[in-house]
């Protein structure tokens, strides 16, 4: 098996072990169940529905963390703290506002304004799309809202994730043609060697050795 055969063999068996078919990206705090219980059968039914609605989501959950009011978007690596709906309602308080910031020398400022939408808009939908589906965004209903994020966040991932494997492939497939062209270029080599210059100068060398051999004699 080659070595990008190989690759592409080990990507899947870790997407399987990784994603299983079960995975869901609804989490919540059991210690909140007598809250969910108070908000009654329909409230549980909502949320059955709400964690379906995610099931295709692997890389980023929905939280219900320390209550059910505000969800939290968590990554699933497991070192990452970082709540990205909090960062995302942090950075929506500064869209389309100027700033004004010092730099360099004392009295020198840089100033601008900035974007419109967040920067995941930005980087999924492109500049001319985002405003249209931020837009739309903002319209949303919490819940929805923290679920669109996350199934944003989860497909920019994937993009990165497709482009350092493709990349990755790439490099590696180069790597097997060199290697492939050096064989052949090597097989060829030793299939129609090039022996004539070789003979003719052993051929040089021993008439050279004969002269000399009697001119030794001669004068000996």
């Amino acid at each position: 098996m080659s070595v990008i055969k190989t690759i592409r063999s080990i990507s899947v068996r870790i997407n399987r072990l990784d994603y299983p078919a079960n995975f869901t990206a609804l989490q919540i705090n059991p210690k909140l169940a007598p809250e969910i219980a108070e908000r009654g059968e329909n409230y549980i039914s909502q949320m059955q529905k709400y964690g379906e609605s995610l099931s295709n989501i692997t890389r980023y959950n929905v939280v219900f963390d320390e209550n059910l009011n505000m969800p939290k978007i968590k990554s699933s690596d497991k070192d990452d703290k970082t709540d990205y709906f909090a960062q995302l309602r942090k950075e929506e308080q500064y869209l389309g506002r100027r700033y004004e910031h010092q730099c360099g020398m004392e009295g020198d400022t840089v100033s601008g304004f900035y974007p419109d939408e967040p920067s995941a808009f930005t980087r999924l939908y492109g500049k001319e799309d985002a405003k249209g589906m931020y837009s739309m965004f903002k319209e949303l209903p919490l819940y929805e809202k923290a679920a669109e994020y996350s199934k944003i966040l989860d497909e920019l991932a994937a993009r990165r994730a497709k482009a350092v494997y493709d990349k990755t492939v790439a490099e590696l497939e180069a790597i097997e043609q060199r290697s492939k062209l050096h064989d052949a270029a090597i097989n060829l080599t030793e299939k129609y060697k090039y022996t004539v210059f070789v003979a003719s100068e052993q051929k040089d060398n021993s008439q050279k050795q004969g002269i000399w051999g009697w001119l030794v004699d001669l004068f000996s």
